[in-house]
């Protein structure tokens, strides 16, 4: 006896050829499971645009305050310290305290902050899928998924 789900092909009493419930239920499963992946793709470019829409945002903080004169941004200044998955941007205690930095590549200028503003590692949120983003005060920006010291070797 044959398998229920196995049929032979289904006349209808016209003499039309039909579908079986079972072929049109394989079917909608295919489409459902590459609508999934479609979905899940579409969601991580998504997060991943945002972090570089907050990046974008930090390195022109940035530029404005190395350059205080010129006018990098052209959002209005409001608009800049928004993050776009929430929460804010705060400046490193150490970059505040000292006139002088003696290694640029190294000192953290600009980092994004969970809202306490403490200028330190422990206010670092880490918000885009664990990673953050960080302006250092020769001006490049780095996606990290660390927290770099923000005092740095001396």
């Amino acid at each position: 006896m044959p398998s229920p789900l196995v049929t032979k092909s289904v006349r209808r009493c016209d003499g039309k050829r039909a579908f079986t419930l079972a072929e049109l239920l394989v079917v909608m499963g295919i489409i459902g499971v590459l609508a999934g992946l479609v979905f899940a793709a579409a969601w991580k470019a998504v997060i991943r645009a945002r972090a570089s829409t907050c990046l974008n945002n930090m390195r022109q903080i940035g530029m404005n305050w190395m350059i205080p004169e010129g006018e990098i941004a052209r959002k209005s200044k409001e608009d800049l310290w928004k993050c776009p998955e929430g929460g804010t941007y705060a400046f490193s205690a150490y970059v505040q305290k000292h006139r002088v930095i003696i290694n640029p590549a190294d000192t953290v200028l600009l980092y994004e902050s969970k809202g306490g503003c403490t200028g330190d590692e422990s206010d670092v949120a880490l918000r885009h899928q664990g990673a953050a983003n960080f302006i250092f005060c020769d001006g490049h920006a780095e996606f990290l998924h660390h927290v770099p010291k923000f005092v740095p070797d001396q």
